[in-house]
């Protein structure tokens, strides 16, 4: 692992830019977090920035206000400037990490034919027909897809989602244990407990989830840039419209005409 401190953190934003359906952006609350091949910038202003370059990258997201950076050489978690904090996690194999208000850093990750969820010194054992799960932003609770059916795990117990057209795009966890699955021209939102939402337009390009998973943005073709949050909203509502728009490039920032605009 090398790290440099950037003095001009612009140069290398510039670079990325260049190259911007090359590289993964992603929704960081401190900045623009850009991950190329096995190197990641973290752009935090003009003047304060860095590059950590990895060997045999295998996984980078955030998680709160930190990168996770998953290699062949560790999972660590770094702030963006300083040396990236090796995890006390002594699993690797599909690993994912959320923390929480109780537990701090919590992992699910596979181990001995098990699913396992914890930390370094306790953890459970997930049903056997987990299959690659995905934590719920912040909390104690996963996901996960099996025979196209979406089971999610919470306080030990696990509920089924009812049954749903499955050529969805992606799904995206939000917080309350909300679900939105993406479609090419829909996004439906599922919660256990409450009844479905739904929102249609041809017009999608883009949609993001927040870093803190608390409400999603969507992108229109006409530039328009709506917040959706399934928890207390029963339809996006419409924050800008910005002319020339491209796509999402961090936390609150878009790509609009080559150049970074903030809305936030």
């Amino acid at each position: 692992m090398d790290i440099r401190e950037l003095p001009e953190p612009d140069l290398f934003l510039e670079a990325a830019l260049s190259n911007f359906d090359e590289a993964d952006w992603h929704m960081w609350s401190e900045g623009l977090c850009v991950q190329r091949e096995n190197s990641v910038l973290a752009y935090l202003s003009e003047t304060k920035g860095a590059i950590v370059y990895l060997t045999a990258v295998k996984d980078v997201f955030i998680v709160g206000s930190k990168i996770a950076l998953l290699s062949s050489e560790g999972s660590f978690l770094w702030d963006g400037l300083g040396e990236p904090e090796a995890l006390d996690c002594p699993y690797l194999t599909h690993l994912k990490l959320t923390e929480t208000e109780e537990d701090g850093i919590l992992f699910c990750a596979w181990n001995d034919f098990r699913y396992v969820l914890g930390t370094a010194e306790e953890q459970v054992l997930l049903p056997l027909n987990c299959t690659k799960p995905q934590f719920f932003p912040n909390q104690r609770s996963v996901f996960w897809v099996y025979w196209g059916k979406i089971f999610i795990w919470k306080d030990a117990e696990v509920e089924c989602l009812e049954a749903f057209a499955e050529d969805y795009e992606e799904l995206i966890p939000l917080g309350g244990t909300w679900l939105v699955a993406v479609y090419e021209k829909s996004l439906i939102a599922f919660h256990p407990a409450f009844p479905k939402k739904r929102f249609d337009n041809d017009r999608m390009m883009e949609v993001r989830a927040s870093s803190q998973g608390d409400c999603i943005w969507i992108l229109l073709a006409d530039g328009s840039l709506l917040e959706w949050n399934p928890q207390q909203e029963d339809e996006p509502e419409e924050l800008d419209c910005l002319d020339g728009a491209d796509g999402f490039v961090g936390e609150g920032m878009l790509l609009v005409e080559d150049e970074v605009q903030s809305w936030l």
